[in-house]
């Protein structure tokens, strides 16, 4: 998650490096068991009551998403390299083009910066890069990204709104844990 220091020698194009980093490819934090454990229980439940209602698929569709959501929450992202130059964009091995990237966002979510570009290249047309919370590489990235993207951050949805709401009355991620 530390940053890493530029150095032009494992650079992928031999040109020189305005930013370089280390990060997850996602966001991460640990899971508390407290949690993995309530929706456990909510599942079981819920399971049950479809059970004599005889709603099998259901069942195992609730199951399919309980899956993911605990799989995504403890298996640890890999580390990825990214790199900034005056090419483009490096994810890992993947070089994003300045002339394929069109505008950026960015949002803070748990301990992370996240950067959202988007891009006319690939499926998703949305590439996103986490940064760790080192308020340094992050004024860093925004600058040059400024220099080279327009800044355009979407327009909260009403879903957006309504979840800005609750997490504003609501705690739902506590940062202690209880054991």
């Amino acid at each position: 998650m530390n940053s890493v220091p530029s150095d032009d020698s494992n650079n992928p194009t031999g040109e020189s490096i305005k930013i370089e980093w280390q990060s997850f490819s996602r966001p991460f934090t640990p899971p508390q068991k407290q949690v993995l454990t309530t929706l456990l229980l909510i599942l079981l439940l819920v399971s049950i009551i479809l059970f004599f209602l005889r709603q099998f698929s259901l069942i195992a569709a609730l199951i399919s998403i309980y899956f993911v959501y605990w799989a995504l929450k403890t298996v640890q992202p890999q580390k990825v390299r990214y790199l900034i130059n005056k090419d483009g964009i490096w994810v890992g091995d993947k070089l994003y083009k300045w002339s394929h990237l069109r505008e950026f966002w960015f949002e803070n979510q748990n301990n992370y910066y996240l950067f959202f570009i988007r891009s006319s290249q690939g499926l998703s047309h949305l590439i996103i890069l986490t940064v760790p919370n080192e308020k340094e590489i992050v004024e860093k990235i925004e600058k040059h990204l400024r220099s080279k993207l327009n800044y355009n951050p979407p327009q909260p949805s009403f879903i957006d709104k309504i979840i800005k709401f609750f997490n504003k009355h609501f705690e739902f991620n506590s940062s202690s844990e209880t054991t």
